[in-house]
């Protein structure tokens, strides 16, 4: 793809064979509010209330889970009027942690997932037999140290010894997925890897349905399964939970770069006290039902009008195709 700024009085984006033109500040808006576009979160909500798809929100889409309130996240970019834009949360609880902070800009609105669209036939499949799915910690973030080959088969055989005899899928980060190890050892040990999308693209506006799908192709993955393995935490716990699938916290497959992460040790300290049930053993949806609804904010969904009335937002601002 091709990017070039074009000049004039109406300054733009050329993409391609696509002309855009954007002025500095609608530029300017996006990059203050870019968070909304991860994992397609922006065109879920836009879909939901019937919104154009030019319409970008003024204020910041809370993005995944997280074990702990961060202070900076509520520090939003300021508005015309100097106010802080709203950082819109999933749960009732959340908010409250916030604004016990002095924060009054945090508006708990539920998280995208309780807002994607109906599925197709393929969502409303009933399973026979216990199928597994793994989601490994995102080393290509959060650990400096690569794995060895050696480190990934000692995990893929502890999870096969855990599905015994049924199917075994691993869903990968996507950029652990490009470590070309993963898929070759996968291959190896006769199982199956694979990857539900991106979180971002260049531009963020970009429509590539492997940012516009994520959390649909997430749902989709989920419902082919009945047990999901996680080494810690992580969001799509909170969704495999919400599928009616039982998870399991296993981190015995931790290496130690993996342990010596302060981000991992803070999530598996939280694992530990709020997930019931012992280390090393499944436990099933609906004792984690409520614990659940509260974290993924259903209490706080709202109606289409409602959220037109509640969210800040301006059309004619996102380029589209």
């Amino acid at each position: 793809m091709i990017l070039r700024r074009s000049a004039g009085q109406n300054r733009g984006l050329t993409l391609g064979r696509l002309s855009l033109t954007i002025s500095p500040v609608r530029l300017q808006m996006i990059e203050m509010f870019k968070i909304q576009f991860v994992y397609g979160q922006r065109e879920i909500f836009l879909k939901y209330m019937n919104l154009d798809q030019t319409t970008l929100f003024l204020g910041i889409i809370q993005h995944g889970f997280s074990t702990e309130s961060i202070v900076t996240d509520a520090m939003t970019p300021r508005l015309r009027n100097f106010k802080r834009s709203p950082y819109y949360v999933y749960s009732e609880n959340t908010a409250i942690s916030y604004q016990e902070q002095g924060y009054r800009n945090v508006i708990p609105i539920g998280s995208a997932w309780l807002y994607l669209p109906e599925g197709s036939d393929l969502t409303k499949r009933t399973l026979n037999s216990d199928r597994y799915i793994v989601f490994p910690i995102h080393t290509s973030l959060s650990v400096a140290t690569l794995l060895s080959e050696e480190e990934i088969r000692t995990k893929i055989k502890y999870w096969k010894e855990i599905a015994g005899k049924s199917p075994l899928t691993v869903c990968l980060y996507w950029s652990d997925y490009l470590e070309l190890s993963w898929r070759k050892i996968a291959h190896e040990e006769e199982i199956e890897v694979t990857v539900v999308g991106i979180g971002e693209t260049i531009p963020v506006w970009s429509p590539r349905l492997a940012r516009l799908d994520f959390l649909a192709n997430m749902r989709n993955l989920l419902l082919l399964n009945t047990h999901a393995i996680f080494e810690t935490y992580s969001s799509a716990m909170f969704y495999s939970i919400a599928t009616g699938l039982s998870v399991g916290y296993f981190p015995q497959t931790q290496t130690e770069y993996e342990l010596d992460s302060v981000l991992h040790r803070k999530n598996n300290i939280w694992m530990s006290r709020e997930i019931p049930g012992k280390v090393g053993e499944f436990v099933s949806a609906v004792d984690l039902s409520d614990l659940n609804r509260i974290i993924m904010g259903n209490a706080s969904k709202r109606s289409p009008s409602e959220l037109r009335d509640l969210m800040l937002y301006k059309d004619g601002i996102v380029p589209i195709a």
